[in-house]
């Protein structure tokens, strides 16, 4: 299932896959069945997600494109 998903999304800004999928995983189950439920419905489906980094204050926020 990873490596499909690693064919068929566009992760911006551009860091490795999978390090952001792991991390959606652990941090933001919901989004991330949301956008595999989306992508397995064949629509498509844009979703974001939030990150605050535990050593800075600064919060990431990374773009998940998953298209037909």
């Amino acid at each position: 299932m990873l490596n499909f998903l690693k064919k068929r999304v566009i992760v911006y800004p551009y860091f490795t896959f999978v390090f952001i999928f792991n991390i959606c995983l652990k941090k933001t189950q919901k989004e991330t069945q949301e956008a595999i439920q989306g992508l397995l419905n064949n629509y498509t489906c844009i979703f974001r997600i939030f990150l605050r980094n535990r050593h800075y204050s600064h919060i990431f926020h990374y773009d998940f494109l998953i298209f037909r």
